[in-house]
């Protein structure tokens, strides 16, 4: 009896087949000591073996290759032993032979491209390894998208493009059936987790079949052919489909009965694990936008991006796509609450890009994209002198009379301000656009700008009515600082020298009138006759010309004061140690005299008295009261510009009980802080930790904490 008597044509071929793989192939051939004896009995054919040992028929196939001898014609015969392979076995070699055989049809899928974090995994691979461009992707291929991050696959028979999102695993299969031209209706890809969307055109070779693609998820299967679908998994299992532009979808559940819902264009359904779809719903509406078309400068390689749209009905989130307007590569990506009506992206390299943005709606549906914005990001500007000025200029952002450099070769104007020496000055406040031609008299994308007013605030304003003859000074300072700056004087009155600015951004302008009852405002503003106007400051000239004025004795550099002060001279309540007696805490006061110089560095010396609280066996009651006397020197130096200035302090004195006709020395440090009331007075606080010294006592000395509250007069 033949093996294969009862086989059918195709399955002689496929057994033909196995039996030469598994000659040519070792990795496929069995060990000797590694297989299941069977005796073949009388009505036993092939088939009927694989039943008995495997539960499967159609591994008949696959039983003897590599395993036994046979005559010529294949035969067997009741009684034959015969070496069956195990079941792990014949899976090893029919991966094998699967493996080949996509090896001979080519690659199911490739790697076109990807952003951000994204990495493959073959069948039987534990490890994940980092995608490449172009990589060939095999069927039961894994490829994942970490977040930020995407991807996009083609499948090479199929014509057909799948759009992986961020936070997406999909598992690769490509054409199952053969390797016809007609597209497979078996699966494509199976997502596990995120989001695919196809793109399906017609394919190649002046054919006018259109690409289909069949998606598994763990609750549905989808058939889309043509056009734009959008396949998400959403609560682990829930699978909802958007079909934006397919002239034919449908979508059936993974269910018993396998009811299938057809999808037009523009509507969705959703399909929860173990259920049947939801009848077709309409998706939202993608919003438009507020412009067609967005030119922005890129400055020192920053760039700000801000596109704005009117909103829609019913909306959750929205997302904005940019993309490379030469290839259409992702480039960014930004998913945002429904209450923004405005996006930002920042540092694009100079070039042209599209930007497009979808509705998601409450019940996580996503409208197709809209038409495209076109986005121009151009290098005009020339590097500026800082990162924080070049951040704020990308943004669109200028102040009046502010001066911008472009690049060489290029013929600007910002509003009606021409280009000069390759500086252009801002000159009015409000929208601004720039507009540059290259060195060919080309065009380049206008840039807007906002410029913001620049007030200059008077530090110090003229009289109300200048002295003929007179030098009089004027002094500002700008909101935003600039460094050219002009001043224009009304007829009747000269400028002394040239504006100059000092380090804290202060200008001074000095003047004089040279006719009586001159009057006009003079204007603040920046260089040429369209520079920019900052201020005016209204002028009046007298009638005669005022004596001259005395030079200004210059101040005295040394200020005296004297002061009293109060407080306690032992905060912490700590004991003294003095010879045989304990002192304990006491409150004093006294007089200070100083001199300051420039109100910041102090030399003061201080005289104070109070009463100590003795403790010994010896007084009555344990306890007697003793006077005090501390003569102290002390250098200070003071902080901040301010009514409150806080200041440190050094010192050194004696402290004179006449008692016990001992002085003992000591030394000091602290701080405090002064109230200056006005230059002549001021309320102030000492916080100071003194060291007192005692010969009389084996210890160097003690610590003592005092707090004094003084008020001071200058004079």
């Amino acid at each position: 009896m033949s093996i294969f008597s009862n086989m059918q044509p195709k399955h002689i071929v496929l057994a033909a087949l196995t039996c030469i793989t598994g000659a040519l192939l070792p990795h496929t051939s069995y060990a000797q000591d590694n297989f299941i004896e069977y005796e073949v009995k009388r009505g036993d054919t092939c088939i009927k073996i694989a039943r008995k040992v495997y539960d499967d028929g159609d591994l008949c196939y696959d039983l003897m290759a590599g395993s036994n001898e046979f005559d010529e014609k294949f035969r067997i015969y009741p009684g034959q032993i015969l070496k069956l392979p195990t079941k792990e076995q014949i899976k090893q070699q029919q991966r094998e032979r699967e493996r080949l055989e996509r090896l001979s049809e080519g690659p199911d899928a490739q790697l076109k491209r990807f952003r951000g974090s994204v990495t493959t995994r073959e069948p039987d691979a534990s490890d994940w390894t980092n995608a490449t461009k172009n990589k060939d992707l095999w069927r039961r291929w894994r490829v994942n998208s970490a977040q930020k991050s995407s991807a996009e696959v083609f499948f090479m028979r199929e014509r057909a493009t799948l759009r992986m999102r961020e936070n997406t695993l999909v598992v690769i299969y490509g054409d199952t059936s053969s390797t016809s031209s007609t597209p497979s209706t078996s699966r494509q890809a199976v997502l596990e987790k995120g989001t695919l969307a196809s793109r399906l055109g017609e394919l190649s070779g002046g054919s006018s079949t259109v690409a289909s693609v069949d998606i598994e998820t763990p609750s549905a299967v989808v058939s889309t052919k043509g056009g734009d679908t959008l396949v998400s998994l959403i609560e682990g299992d829930t699978t909802l489909v958007a079909n934006h532009t397919s002239p034919s979808t449908s979508v059936r559940g993974r269910t018993k009965t396998k009811k299938s819902v057809s999808l037009p264009k523009n509507t969705g359904t959703k399909v929860e694990k173990g259920k049947d779809p939801t009848p077709p719903k309409p998706l939202p509406n993608p919003p438009l936008w507020k412009d067609k078309e967005l030119a922005v400068s890129s400055v020192g390689g920053k760039s700000v991006v801000l596109a704005a749209w009117d909103t829609v009905k019913d909306v959750a989130a929205w997302r904005v796509e940019v993309r490379q307007a030469s290839d259409d590569a992702l480039i960014d990506v930004a998913v945002l609450d429904g209450k923004f009506k405005e996006v930002s992206f920042e540092d694009f390299a100079p070039g042209q890009y599209t930007m497009r943005i979808a509705t998601i709606d409450n019940d996580g549906f996503e409208s197709k994209m809209s038409d495209p914005l076109k986005l121009v990001v151009a290098e005009i500007l020339a590097r500026l002198d800082d990162p924080a000025r070049e951040a704020r200029v990308a943004t669109g952002k200028l102040f009046l009379g502010e001066e911008l450099r472009v690049q060489e070769n290029l013929d600007c104007m910002l509003g009606d301000q021409p280009l000069r020496n390759n500086t252009i000055y801002t000159s009015k406040s409000g929208p601004q656009e720039l507009i540059c031609t290259d060195q060919q008299g080309n065009p380049l994308p206008p840039q807007r700008f906002i410029v913001q007013p620049n007030n200059a605030t008077l530090t110090q304003a003229p009289p109300e009515k200048v002295s003929l003859d007179t030098v009089e000074t004027v002094q500002f300072k700008l909101d935003y600082p600039i460094e050219n700056i002009e001043i224009f004087y009304p007829e009747g009155f000269t400028a002394v020298g040239e504006p100059i600015q000092n380090e804290e951004g202060i200008w001074t302008a000095a003047f004089m009138a040279n006719t009586p009852n001159a009057s006009g405002d003079m204007r603040i503003g920046t260089p040429g006759i369209l520079g920019a106007k900052l201020a005016t400051v209204s002028l009046q000239s007298g009638d005669i010309a005022s004596a001259p004025k005395e030079p200004e004795k210059p101040e005295k550099p040394w200020h005296l004061y004297v002061g009293a002060l109060a407080g306690t001279h032992n905060v912490l309540n700590t004991k003294l140690k003095l010879g045989q007696f304990d002192y304990d805490g006491q409150l004093r006061a006294g007089l200070r005299l100083g001199a300051q110089w420039n109100r910041d560095l102090l030399m003061e010396a201080e005289f104070d008295t109070g009463i100590l609280r003795v403790e010994d066996e010896s007084f009555v009651g344990g306890e007697d009261r003793q006077q005090s006397i501390g003569i102290r020197g002390a250098v200070s130096y003071r902080f901040l510009p301010w009514s409150i200035r806080p200041f440190v302090r050094v010192g050194g004195g004696m402290q004179w009980l006449p008692s016990l006709s001992d002085t003992l020395p000591s030394v000091m440090g602290g701080g405090g802080v002064a109230w200056v009331i006005d230059r002549r007075a001021e309320i102030r606080l000492d916080i100071q930790e003194s060291l007192i010294f005692d010969d009389s006592n084996a210890s160097p000395g003690v610590f003592t904490t005092g707090a004094y509250l003084g008020f001071s007069a200058t004079f």
